[in-house]
């Protein structure tokens, strides 16, 4: 069938009486309904910096995270790469930042993520429309040959739920959740670098 010519699927149309009585599963010419927020809340944006004993080769980092927080929906680890002459950057240099984060309570471990494996799981699951531009805007990647030009890595840090877990492409699902209502301190620990080199 043609796909200038609409008339094969006009005449379909007919042959739909039977599924009239069925629920609707989808109408596009409806605007969507208007609904309530089933729990109202607010969201807003906090920097925290770390102290300078986090590094390039560190084996391991330990982060405190603030206790007046209360649930976090998204969380990113900013870091400036500076420029050089002597090499080039890999592609996607964020993929080597960090290995593996474990989320303590108390001294227990209550979560444990291998991020370098699942953002490469995360990555191969996007279609070329929207490999660019987050890899460009998270991990470093500038779009064209490989070079040793200054960049900004916002490596996201994978919370339960985020869409980064699954291997289901771009989508609105959001960035993951985690609640701080917990009896002791949490800290997370960020293990960087490992034997990965950034450059060529």
């Amino acid at each position: 069938m043609s796909f200038e010519n609409p008339q094969q699927i006009i005449r379909s149309w007919g042959l739909q009486g039977s599924f009239a009585s069925g629920p609707v599963v989808q109408d596009k010419l409806v605007p969507a309904r208007f609904t309530r927020i089933r729990t109202p809340f607010v969201q807003s944006w906090r920097e925290e910096t770390l102290n300078s004993s986090l590094d390039w080769g560190s084996q391991s980092f330990s982060f405190y995270f603030p206790e007046s927080l209360r649930v976090i929906s998204a969380m990113y680890l900013k870091i400036e790469l500076p420029a050089i002459s002597t090499s080039v950057y890999k592609d996607n240099p964020g993929m080597y930042a960090i290995e593996t984060i474990r989320f303590l309570s108390a001294g227990q471990e209550a979560y444990h993520c291998d991020v370098k494996q699942y953002l490469r799981d995360y990555l191969e699951s996007l279609n070329d429309e929207h490999y660019g531009p987050f890899t460009q805007t998270y991990l470093g990647n500038t779009g064209g040959g490989a070079s040793g030009a200054a960049r900004t890595l916002i490596i996201p840090i994978l919370l339960p739920n985020s869409a980064y877990l699954n291997r289901s492409g771009s989508n609105t699902r959001g960035r993951g959740i985690w609640p701080f209502d917990w009896p002791e301190p949490l800290g997370g620990s960020d293990y960087h670098g490992g034997q990965h080199s950034l450059c060529r």
